[in-house]
């Protein structure tokens, strides 16, 4: 496994505990979408606070692309 998989999937298990971690962002123009950093990759992803859900929306390197289309 390479380390960004890795880190990918630590952040990840870490998400399951705390959706807001130390590091996250909420993204404006959304109401419950954040992204969290894991190592050169961003985790793009949205709470439901009153389902209890956290949904991951994109994972990719930053680049003018990685928030398009969310």
């Amino acid at each position: 496994m390479t380390g960004d998989a890795r880190r990918v999937r630590e952040a990840l298990r870490n998400l399951v505990g705390d959706a807001r971690p130390t590091g996250s962002v909420k993204l404006a123009g959304f109401a419950s979408v954040w992204r969290v950093r894991a190592g050169r990759l961003r985790i793009i992803y949205e709470v439901d606070e009153g389902e209890r859900r956290l949904m991951v929306l994109r994972v990719a390197r930053r680049d003018e692309r990685t928030y398009r289309d969310l």
